[in-house]
């Protein structure tokens, strides 16, 4: 199974994309469906999502407002480019990634409206390898991150394929879900029970972070799955 990421932007104000995403991603939703996948997912930064501001993290002069995930058996080389070439006509910009994919941490106990996912495109800083970074990453970091944050499901994403332009060079993709309270709560998104637990929770994230992310290069934001029914 083939997996693709394709993040899309608009140049404007974060407060006056919320109300356009959900009518701009039912556009894309259309031409997803004339592709021949094995599964498709959409998510948009509207809805409660919109509370969740703080979260974002973006050294890029758009915007990102949504992500669709694309899976194939098979497929023609011309359709994700057709694809791309479409979206590009609707958004500001576009960037497509092809990806291994390892599914971590899936507890699909918690979805939907009770929900949120967080992604992040990461880099490595200047002074380790890509070795260390996949590394510390893939065998330090997530453990870190799953046992101090709420989070129910953790993916990694390892890029394969860049298909864009005029961006850091991106390693990998992180999605993780969290209940939908620690949008709002860091206590919640910390999964901190008291303040030094949450003070110490906080602190063993950022000592694992700094020990292998571009902090000037990352890009965050949070996001709610669309109900495509």
């Amino acid at each position: 199974m083939q997996k693709f990421i394709i993040v899309l932007f608009q140049k404007s104000r974060l407060e006056n994309l919320y109300p356009f995403t959900t009518n701009t991603l039912s556009i894309a939703k259309d031409l997803i469906s004339d592709l021949k996948v094995s599964r498709f997912q959409i998510n948009d930064i509207s809805g409660a999502i919109e509370k969740g501001s703080h979260h974002r993290q973006v050294n890029h002069s758009f915007q990102p407002i949504g992500v669709l995930t694309l899976w194939f058996e098979s497929f023609n080389n011309n359709e994700p480019k057709n694809l791309i070439t479409n979206l590009q006509k609707v958004f500001d910009d576009v960037w497509y990634f092809e990806v291994d994919e390892k599914v971590v941490l899936n507890n699909q106990a918690i979805e939907g409206e009770n929900s949120f996912t967080q992604y992040a495109l990461i880099s490595k800083h200047a002074n380790i390898s890509k070795t260390t970074f996949f590394d510390h990453w893939q065998n330090v970091h997530t453990e870190i991150a799953i046992n101090t944050q709420s989070t129910f499901s953790y993916i990694q994403n390892t890029i394969t394929q860049d298909f864009s332009q005029d961006h850091a060079p991106f390693l990998a993709i992180v999605e993780e879900s969290f209940p939908i309270a620690a949008l709002e709560d860091p206590a919640i998104f910390y999964n901190a029970d008291s303040q030094e637990v949450l003070e110490k929770n906080i602190a063993r994230m950022m000592e694992s972070c700094q020990k292998f992310l571009n902090f000037e290069e990352i890009i965050v934001f949070p996001t709610q799955q669309l109900n495509l029914l």
